[in-house]
């Protein structure tokens, strides 16, 4: 019996491992940089990112990674040894750039009485389907700034700046 008990408490061990390590999207915190003001920090409940360092997407959980809601994707320009260690002893950003794809809204069902050129922080982020024909994709440069290099392992925290605004990333 107590052979029987533990072989089925260490089935049950290792299928909640191989749960946790299958599935690379992770629930994250957020916050938004709107007229110079950092907002609150929120957490994702509904949505996940998916990705590396230098290439992620934002997605709505339950849903392919396919039909995301925003993508990043960071030129990399590797930083020195010397310049990392100065830069983490100084507790600077590390600084790099990029572009983001975004989806805004140009039809007459949007939830804005006009259609939207720039993505809608105040609501960010929200529901879309990047299939319908409302809704458009948008690419833009950016500023990241992230508190450790991409060479690091480990969560981090970005800042993702553009059109004057911006998204704080925590994982």
């Amino acid at each position: 019996m107590r052979k029987i008990l533990f072989i089925i408490l260490l089935s049950i061990s290792f299928w909640g491992i191989s749960e946790k390590s299958y599935s690379q999207s992770l629930e994250f915190q957020y916050t938004t940089y709107i007229n110079g003001y950092w907002g609150e920090w929120k957490n994702s409940y509904y949505y996940k990112i998916t990705g590396t360092w230098q290439d992620f997407v934002i997605f709505k959980d339950n849903v392919h990674p396919s039909k995301y809601l925003m993508k990043v994707a960071i030129t990399y320009q590797p930083y020195s040894k010397k310049e990392i260690k100065r830069k983490t002893r100084n507790k600077e950003w590390f600084t790099y750039t990029g572009t983001i794809e975004y989806f805004v809204c140009s039809g007459k069902n949007c939830k804005h009485r006009f259609p939207c050129t720039q993505l809608d922080l105040q609501s960010w982020p929200y529901d879309i389907k990047s299939t319908s024909k409302e809704y458009y994709k948008k690419t833009v440069p950016v500023t990241v700034k992230m508190d450790k290099p991409i060479e690091k392992k480990g969560n981090r925290t970005i800042n993702i700046f553009f059109n004057n605004q911006g998204i704080g990333i925590t994982l």
